[in-house]
């Protein structure tokens, strides 16, 4: 029995099948957050409930409740597609690099208007570890 060596047409489909794992691994990833994100905001520490109640740094005329559940509900939904659709490989890669790059810009925007306050994508969570609140937003 000859043991069969891996060819150039092989490589191709394990770099898919890695690939492939990879984009259900970040989707369950962000599955996993937005739901964390939606026990946070149905079930609030008190410190975390006083912050959903004041307006957005960014969105003045929105609660970080409402940008906090507009968050969960993304990262939910591009969870759930990365994670179950059919779709290529690339579209669902450019929905959770869509979803990573509005989260980006809104920190930038966070920065920009130099918010010092706390950070909800953190869950709270943030209060507990050793990190200088600065550093984080």
């Amino acid at each position: 029995m000859k043991a069969s060596i891996p060819n150039e047409k092989s490589k191709p489909r394990v770099a898919a099948v890695v690939a492939e794992q990879m984009i259900r691994l970040l989707a369950l990833l962000y599955l996993c957050i937005g739901i964390l994100k939606l026990h946070s905001l149905f079930f609030p520490q008190t410190v975390m409930a006083q912050y959903l109640r004041m307006p957005n740094p960014i969105f003045v005329y929105l609660t970080n409740h409402t940008i906090l559940m507009l968050a969960a509900v993304a990262e939910i939904a591009v969870g759930v597609y990365a994670s179950v659709s059919r779709d290529s490989l690339l579209w669902r890669s450019a929905a959770m690099l869509w979803l990573t790059a509005a989260a980006f810009a809104y920190k930038l925007c966070l920065a920009a208007v130099h918010y010092t306050g706390p950070c909800g994508c953190l869950l709270g969570i943030n209060r507990f570890l050793p990190i200088d609140r600065k550093s984080v937003v």
